[in-house]
């Protein structure tokens, strides 16, 4: 007696472009009588983006900083899921005010910064920080392809649609002591800081590694060491991102490889406070791992 056979096909995507109705057709022949009829079975499969059921931020923040003390760095995360969406910040004075100019928050990482070298910066501040996702664009576009029911009015969203949350930090600036040299510098630095990345052999590869920071301002390169994965690495230097083409790997490749990312703002030696120097680089280890890609599963 012969078994019948069924097939899962499985839908793995994080471009939004893909959203919308795809319309599919699965071929059917039978291998044992190959001048049989295809049978042709159409169905439709309907993408839609993913939607936020949690949208967490840190807790609020109570930070002392003295005035003439070096740059002061807080870095934060936002937690969502399940899904991945793009997130920007920003952050201005409880009472509405922009934010002083010793004070820097970054739109598009969860960073914020302090610097101040004036006395009339003395006093304490409310902050309001903000991370917007951009789910409210995709699910309020009119031009979308997702499903009608789940399309939004984005100038006035659902109570229920996730989509923004905040924090506030505390801040108190407090005078600088009578005496007052100016810091040493510090090295430029990543936000996030790299981790592991992986992907399946064959397909295309592209990761980001953001803008490089330096709280003295000074111009940063990064040099990235890719080892033996260098032969199928592309490095753009202007936008700090690798590319592995499509097809340029192979199970040839599989497994892992280490990797480093390393950061030189130009500061060989600063000498403050007595003797005391610092050199302006630091460099960041991580892994990037092949995979072979998964065949289609068939279910009997």
């Amino acid at each position: 007696m012969s078994s019948i056979k069924t097939y899962r096909f499985e839908v793995q995507t994080s471009n939004y472009g893909s959203i919308g109705l795809h319309s599919l057709v699965l071929n059917v022949a039978l291998a044992e009588y190959p001048t049989a009829t295809v049978a042709r079975v159409p169905f439709i499969v309907a993408i839609n983006p993913c939607i936020v059921t949690y949208f967490d931020p840190p807790a609020n923040y109570k930070w002392d900083y003295v005035v003439g003390n070096r740059f002061a760095n807080y870095l934060f995360n936002f937690v969502q899921g399940p899904c991945t969406y793009t997130q920007k910040f920003s952050a201005k004075l409880s009472n509405g005010n922009a934010l002083p100019s010793f004070m820097f928050s970054s739109t598009t990482e969860g960073y914020f910064r302090v610097y101040a070298t004036n006395q009339t910066d003395v006093g304490s501040y409310e902050i309001d920080v903000t991370s917007t996702l951009n789910n409210l664009e995709i699910f309020g576009s009119p031009t979308s392809n997702i499903d009608p029911a789940l399309k939004i009015n984005p100038l006035n969203p659902p109570s229920n649609f996730i989509y923004k949350a905040s924090f506030k930090i505390f801040l108190n600036v407090a005078a600088a002591p009578p005496t007052y040299s100016a810091p040493n510098n510090t090295a430029p630095f990543l936000i996030p800081t790299p981790g592991d990345v992986w992907f399946y052999a064959s397909d295309k590869f592209v990761k980001g590694f953001g803008p490089a920071y330096d709280n003295e301002g000074n111009k940063v390169t990064v040099t990235p060491d890719f080892g033996n994965a260098a032969r199928f690495i592309f490095w753009d230097s202007l936008t700090n991102s690798m590319t592995v083409p499509a097809n340029s790997t192979n199970t040839d490749d599989l497994g892992e490889y280490p990797m480093k990312l390393t950061l030189f703002d130009g500061v060989t030696t600063t000498v403050a406070f007595g003797n005391s120097s610092w050199v302006g680089n630091v460099t960041y280890n991580f892994k990037l791992s092949i995979f072979r890609k998964p065949l289609l599963t068939s279910v009997v």
